[in-house]
């Protein structure tokens, strides 16, 4: 008698034989792992000897790639003592035997628990660390990470564990992103990208909060794509309420950093007086063959309003900076954006522009509304629900509409965002002839791409990370990262 074959015993075969691949072929279902190195110790701070220690013990690896492979296990040791001498760098036990008289730089010392913590000195980090040579006693000290965990490591630096849920997810995506756009970026120096504001701010395991933790884990291997490619997402603290294009800042276009006008930008006011004797000696330092300043010129002005150009006299010539490299000398927690005045600016003055350029916009007034059995159109006014569950009339022509990726302006059809905004200041060339000069000014950075302050406040408002995102970069794609 032939017994057949019921959906149940197919189920019940196909569970039991992946059950078994699983536990004696040892194919593994978790997700792959991309990992990046990190520079902890480089240029003036390299070491010459470091303790490297794990609770649970060490283990060797050798890199392959962006990945890795035990070599040799070692859960008895505690520490590894590690130091360079003729530019080899070597590897002892605890108790003082020579396990490596010159350690590759492919090779990476590993927590014996893969997961487990382990610390530099009394720093601790995920993954594990590699050693460079620079000198015949010193060598840069690199963090081996896990892309994700390297994740973790930076946005309490970079965001704080205190701002909303959705502001954080924004974060992390934005540094995975930049992280990832950047391999090898200090490839000469042994690692990829450096734990700096330079690249982006790391601090490692001690970085890791419940909040920061939870919002890298749901925006798990999500990057930005701009015309299917990963992209440097650049961010600062505050634009000063209008992003700038990047070629005006740094010469090169991209089609996804596009200035905006920025609505939820919070007033950041500053200022910062120089005398002219002051500012001559600064430039002097930098390798300015400059004399004694007889005036100072703003002479162009970027479409967010944000300084393009600026000229220093002296008695018989005159030299001219872009406004990232004026930033760059007088350093850039002093003159802290280049959206600045010699005259000062009031909140009254903010209040007049952002009114002035929400007439600027390009608005022919017309919604298409459309379901799946009629399609409406508006060119007046229209009633609109908002949030707190309240109708209010609206005008069509001042809607911005969202579908949680795409975010369209008013009126911008077809235009680009560089197009539809007007510059908070707008007094265009402005000379300062007397010492000392007050630079008055908005925002805190270079004001390219996301602005901190206003995912925080976007976040306190209810916005999800994707439409952060899609505010702040033009045509952009959110999916997960693949090598």
């Amino acid at each position: 008698m032939t017994k057949t074959i019921s959906i149940k015993d197919i189920f019940l075969i196909s569970l039991i034989t992946i059950l078994f691949l699983i536990t004696f072929t040892g194919i593994s279902l978790a997700k792959e792992e991309t990992y990046i190195k990190v520079g902890l110790s480089y240029g003036y701070n390299e070491v010459s000897d470091i303790k490297i220690s794990s609770k649970d013990g060490l283990a060797i690896g050798e890199i392959n790639d962006r990945s890795f492979n035990v070599i040799e296990e070692y859960p008895d040791e505690g520490y590894f003592n590690v130091s360079i001498a003729g530019g080899k760098v070597i590897v002892k036990s605890q108790d003082g035997t020579e396990l490596y008289s010159d350690f590759p730089t492919n090779y990476v010392i590993i927590p014996y628990n893969k997961g487990d913590v382990i610390y530099g000195g009394s720093d601790g980090y995920r993954g594990g660390f590699c050693f460079f040579p620079v000198e015949a006693r010193a060598m840069n000290l690199i963090n081996f990470v896990e892309v994700e965990d390297y994740v973790k490591g930076v946005v309490h630096s970079e965001i704080g564990q205190g701002s909303p849920l959705e502001t954080i997810k924004a974060q992390a995506v934005c540094a995975r992103s930049y992280a990832l756009s950047n391999l090898s970026r200090h490839k000469a120096s042994g690692y990829d990208i450096c734990a700096t504001t330079h690249c982006q701010v790391y601090k490692g395991y001690k970085n890791e909060y419940p909040s920061t933790n939870r919002a890298c884990e749901e925006t798990e291997g999500l990057v930005i794509y701009y015309k299917n490619k990963v992209v440097s997402t650049y961010y600062s603290k505050n634009d000063g309420g209008f992003t700038d294009n990047v070629e005006d800042v740094w010469g090169t276009h991209e089609g996804f950093l596009r200035g905006i006008r920025d609505e939820f930008s919070p007033l950041y006011k500053w200022e910062k007086a120089y005398t002219f004797n002051e500012l001559a000696e600064i430039l002097r330092s930098k390798g300015y063959a400059v004399r004694n300043i007889s005036s100072i010129v703003i002479n162009k002005r970027n479409a967010s309003g944000t300084v393009a150009q600026i000229t220093f006299w002296d008695e018989n010539r005159q030299f001219t900076l872009s406004g990232d490299k004026l930033q760059g000398v007088l350093g850039g927690n002093t003159l802290k954006s280049r959206m600045f005045s010699f005259s000062p600016i009031t909140p009254e003055e903010v209040d007049k522009a952002i009114k002035d350029a929400k007439n600027t916009y390009k608005n022919e007034g017309r919604v298409t509304a459309m379901n799946l059995v009629a399609i409406r159109s508006y060119n007046k006014t229209i009633q609109v629900m908002g949030k707190d569950g309240v109708v209010r009339d609206r005008e069509a022509g001042d809607l911005t509409i969202t579908n949680g990726e795409t975010f369209v302006m008013p009126g911008d059809d077809n235009g680009t965002k560089e197009d539809v905004f007007t510059p908070i200041i707008t007094l265009g060339t402005e000379t300062q002839l007397k010492s000392p000069v007050t630079f008055y000014g908005l925002g805190w950075g270079h004001g390219v791409g996301m602005a901190q302050d206003s995912i925080i406040a976007m976040g306190k408002l209810g916005y999800d990370y994707k439409f952060m995102l899609n505010y702040f970069f033009t045509d952009i794609k959110i999916a997960p990262f693949t090598l």
